[in-house]
């Protein structure tokens, strides 16, 4: 049972590489989510507008700067309307 638990906390997050990183802007707020390899999972939108003006975006958990380019190149398979 504790392993039926633990998969659906983790939601499924293993197949792209285990834990959940967040982006933060220059005031510390969450903009999106991505796995620990880099893929997206959360705030396409959020991520664009931010992009759109300029913002300085970071890893919440290195405070590395995030760059977009690699992000939107990585997930060019979606278009976005």
């Amino acid at each position: 049972m504790a392993t039926i638990l633990e998969r659906s906390e983790t939601g499924g997050q293993e197949q792209h590489g285990g834990h959940m990183r967040n982006i933060v802007n220059e005031d510390g707020e969450i903009i999106a989510k991505a796995t620990k390899d880099g893929t997206l999972v959360g705030g396409h939108h959020r991520l664009i507008v931010a992009g759109s003006l300029s913002q300085k975006l970071f890893w919440q958990d290195t405070g590395e700067p995030v760059k977009l380019d690699a992000l939107m190149h990585q997930n060019s398979h979606r278009r976005i309307a």
